[in-house]
């Protein structure tokens, strides 16, 4: 592993990450593909989030109770 890292111009510790995440399958650029940090997979969808930040607004606002955080909702 160490020649792999020396080879590919990375440390040791992505090299063990690569062959931990192949789980015994072979190394190939899909398995190898560049993860730049973008939007999370599981996070929830801009058009809910959306309707949440105007939903917490529209309760700040209008309610005749005064909730508008998570609890109102």
């Amino acid at each position: 592993m160490h020649a792999v890292a020396r080879q590919f111009h990375v440390s040791y510790s992505t090299v063990w990450f690569w062959v931990e995440r192949a789980c015994g399958k072979r190394l190939d650029p899909a398995v190898l593909a560049n993860r730049k940090p973008g939007r999370a997979w599981n996070r929830t969808p801009a058009a809910v989030e959306q309707r949440i930040v105007a939903l917490r607004k529209t309760l700040r606002e209008d309610s005749i109770l005064g909730e508008h955080g998570a609890r109102a909702i």
